[in-house]
């Protein structure tokens, strides 16, 4: 196992607290607006039936190292995310990961198994993916502490960055890559990642895969020598500079 610096407590509940003090307002903001959308997505569907199904997609993601359930409005078609399958190698390697409880709850519930990148994009979930507006129900993820404000993206179970190997490293574009200490960070609704996440995904894959690892290693390492006053600042930054993201329309 490779080995990397502990978080400070301090940090954590700072962060906690930030999350807190911001959660709430925001929540009274978000309620008209997150209830204002599953209005117009359900008269949507009336208009176009083969976007028919449930408004919220859920689905297995990790934070700090375990399993949890992710909200996000449905951006596909149900006839698409249906098609949808796990790899027996994956599904096997995924299980190897997961402690006796996780694995038992992945098992029992298939449906929460495959993401929704919006391969074949329902009328409104177009729209909703352009300005990030898709991730909204996050919020209720960050009340229940299973996600914070600002952290590294929650990537899917499947996802080859959280399919490492026993000394915590996976192989991608010819490099061995440490990814394990994102296991020490609970997952964000922003950060440096997502704050990165342009046109340049399409452009050039692998450097845009390695650019994210290599900025949510500078988030880890920040949170494990800055003190909590400067990780408040440092996170109410980035949420400030993720309001112009979401602004701009810049989702990809």
């Amino acid at each position: 196992m490779t080995n990397f610096a502990k978080i400070k407590t301090s940090n954590r509940i700072s962060k906690r607290f930030l999350d807190i003090c911001i959660i709430f307002p925001i929540f009274l903001i978000v309620l008209p607006l997150f209830l204002l959308l599953c209005l117009v997505y359900a008269f949507t569907m009336i208009i176009f039936p083969n976007d028919r199904g449930p408004i919220i997609h859920k689905v297995f993601r990790k934070t700090k190292g375990r399993l949890f359930v992710i909200y996000k409005f449905r951006i596909s078609r149900i006839s698409f995310l249906q098609t949808k399958t796990l790899e027996p190698v994956i599904k096997e390697k995924i299980e190897s990961l997961l402690d006796a409880k996780e694995k038992k709850w992945f098992l029992e519930n298939p449906e929460y198994w495959h993401e929704d990148f919006g391969e074949d994009k329902t009328f409104f979930g177009g729209f909703l993916k352009k300005f990030y507006l898709d991730e909204l129900p996050q919020v209720f993820n960050v009340l229940k502490g299973d996600m914070t404000f600002v952290g590294p993206r929650p990537f899917g179970i499947s996802d080859f960055r959280n399919l490492y190997d026993k000394d915590g490293t996976f192989d991608f574009a010819g490099e061995k890559i440490n990814y394990k200490f994102k296991d020490e960070l609970i997952s964000g609704l922003t950060g440096y990642y997502q704050l990165n996440k342009d046109g340049r995904a399409l452009e050039d894959y692998n450097r845009f895969m390695l650019e994210g690892i290599d900025l949510d290693r500078k988030y880890h390492e920040e949170l494990t020598r800055l003190n909590c006053l400067r990780v408040i600042l440092l996170d109410l930054s980035i949420i400030f500079r993720t309001f112009a993201v979401i602004r701009r329309g810049e989702g990809v």
